[in-house]
């Protein structure tokens, strides 16, 4: 038997759970410190994945835009970085 269990209304993990299905991550938890944990896991996870990026459009101004796009995400993914380890320490 698989059991799965839809996101809360306000999921901070939509891109590991697409909005759909709760992975259980501890994002939502209501334990601060697992939840400060999750949550640092999240934007680790999503700063490597920024920074390896690869599928880069031929288009020149699309690929002006996807750099711009993951400039910003790097950004905001060290700044939320920084804050949980702030908050944990």
């Amino acid at each position: 038997m698989i059991l799965c269990a839809p996101v809360k209304a306000k999921c901070y993990a939509t891109l590991w759970s697409y909005g759909e299905i709760c992975v259980g991550c501890g994002c939502c938890s209501s334990n601060p410190e697992i939840r400060r944990a999750a949550r640092l896991a999240y934007w680790e996870w999503w700063l490597k994945d920024r920074l390896e990026f690869t599928c880069w459009a031929s288009h020149p101004e699309l690929l002006q835009i996807q750099k711009e796009n993951i400039a910003t995400e790097i950004k905001l993914a060290k700044r939320r970085i920084r804050y949980y380890q702030k908050k944990g320490g």
